[in-house]
């Protein structure tokens, strides 16, 4: 009965652990997606009022 059990817990986690740690990848490489998406006048496509790398630094 008890190695039902801790069978049943063990599997559960093992699904569970890669998805949470593809997560964070997927995170981290949105991340620097993210930063490299500056085109060359410096204004980002991702924030919708457009303005400025440095605007943002002062803000």
């Amino acid at each position: 009965m008890w190695n039902n059990i801790r069978d049943k817990i063990k599997n559960e986690i093992e699904e569970k652990l890669p998805r949470e740690f593809h997560r964070k990848i997927q995170g981290k490489i949105q991340e620097k997606i993210r930063d490299k998406t500056y085109d060359k006048t410096g204004i980002t496509r991702q924030n919708s009022t457009f303005r400025k790398k440095s605007d943002k630094r002062d803000a």
